[in-house]
């Protein structure tokens, strides 16, 4: 798991007054031939624990939020995002945190999701 914390990334100045950060690179150990690119919207903060068997997925957070994975939940600011290998269990299940949008990417878009538990918890 890798936790990108846009915040504290340092802006490249490009032509026009643009401003770009490099908020990952990342190699992958086998390719992928496929990707899945998703935007859901949490209006009650929660998302299924689950994990992925064999894809990676990102995950960025335009508003912030929070996000548990492996048992440890993460606050993410604005634009923060979080790589997840396959196997690493993730999902929220908190009231403290609600309306949250992630724009998710999934590589390769194949159908591994694995529920942990149907409740939505550990």
């Amino acid at each position: 798991m890798k936790l990108i914390k846009a915040s504290q990334i340092k802006g490249e100045k490009r032509p026009f007054g643009r401003v770009t950060k490099e908020l990952l690179s990342h190699h992958f150990c086998k390719s992928a031939s496929s990707l899945t690119l998703y935007l859901s919207y949490l209006p009650i903060g929660k998302l299924d624990m689950h994990y992925h068997s064999d894809s990676t997925e990102i995950i960025i957070s335009p508003k912030g939020g929070k996000i548990t994975v492996n048992h440890t939940t993460y606050k993410l600011n604005e634009w923060d995002a979080i790589l997840l290998e396959p196997g690493e269990v993730h999902g929220y299940n908190g009231d403290d945190c609600k309306d949250i949008i992630q724009i998710a990417i999934k590589l390769p878009s194949i159908n591994d999701k694995v529920s942990v538990n149907p409740g939505g918890s550990l």
